[in-house]
This record gives structure tokens, C-alpha cells and sequence, in this order.
């Protein structure tokens, strides 16, 4: 869209600029940091959080220095302001659409069958959890069967002598 292409221009523009690959790498770096102070086990809570926050401050000056390229762009306005335009005629027009077609019998009537159809629907996959839900059981329990039979047969063969 047109609106996509506007975008991806700013932000090749923007990556060009030295400040905005200073602050990406700042966060990347902010990350990474984290990264290794959750991996390690004697970091503090304070340290971890102290972290979490360095990324999110980072984040807020990326999305920041975005926001304020992406504003200043005249066609990427043009562009966001087109899209939320039409969007809005999308929504009036179905809107329209829907008020035109309510009053008829049709429409009531393909409208009730919906709400009957979603309704199985609801229960099939109510039953089909509870159907999972008892499977996995059932399997667990067989699986604990088998354990304990594979435990006897084992047993059995340590105390039973080979005959020749």
C-alpha cells in the first residue's frame, strides 16, 4: 500500500542517521546486558530490574526519534490520513449495509441460524476439550499401567531362573 511505501521510506531515511543507529545499538546492547544478568543466578532483583528498564528507556528514545520522523514526512501523512479515511467510508459503508439488510426476514432468519450454528459450535469444542482432557488421562494412566507391569515383568525375570 501506499502507506506501507511512505513508511518504509522514513524509515530507510531514518536508519541512514547516525543518532538513530546510535540509539538502536544502545538498546541492543541494553538487551543483551539483560540477557546476561537473567542468565545469571547471583544477579540482584534490583540489578534485573535496573535492566528492564535501561531497554524500555532505550525503546521510548527509538520509538521516539520514529514517531517524530514519521511525522515530519509530509507523503507518509498524506498517506496515514488517506488509509483513515478510507477506513472510515469502510465503516460507514457497512454500516449502511447492515441497517439496510436488518429489517429483512432473510436476514433474520440466516442471522438466528448463526447464532444457533455458533452455539453447537461452543458445545462441540466443549466436548472435545473435556474429550482431550479425559484422553490424557486415560493415557497418563495407561502409561503408569505399563511402567508398573514393565517393573514386574522385570522383577519377575531377575527371580525366575533361566532353565537349560
Amino acid at each position: 500500500t501506499k502507506y506501507d511505501a511512505a513508511k518504509a521510506a522514513v524509515m530507510t531515511k531514518l536508519q541512514a542517521m547516525p543518532d538513530y543507529a546510535g540509539a538502536v545499538e544502545a538498546k541492543r546492547k541494553a538487551e543483551e546486558a539483560k540477557d546476561a544478568l537473567f542468565k545469571d543466578d547471583t544477579a540482584t532483583m534490583d540489578q534485573r530490574m535496573a535492566a528492564a528498564n535501561a531497554i524500555m528507556d532505550q525503546g521510548k528514545v527509538v520509538t521516539k526519534m520514529e514517531g517524530s520522523a514519521l511525522a515530519a514526512d509530509a507523503a507518509f501523512g498524506e498517506a496515514k490520513q488517506k488509509l483513515i479515511d478510507a477506513s472510515s467510508a469502510r465503516d460507514k459503508l457497512n454500516a449502511a449495509f447492515i441497517a439496510s439488510i436488518k429489517g429483512k426476514p432473510e436476514w433474520q432468519d440466516a442471522s438466528k441460524a448463526v447464532d444457533a450454528a455458533q452455539k453447537v459450535l461452543d458445545n462441540a469444542r466443549q466436548e472435545l476439550a473435556t474429550d482431550q482432557q479425559a484422553d490424557t488421562q486415560a493415557n497418563t494412566q495407561y502409561q503408569q499401567q505399563m511402567a508398573a507391569y514393565n517393573k514386574e515383568l522385570l522383577q519377575s525375570q531377575k527371580t525366575t531362573p533361566i532353565r537349560r
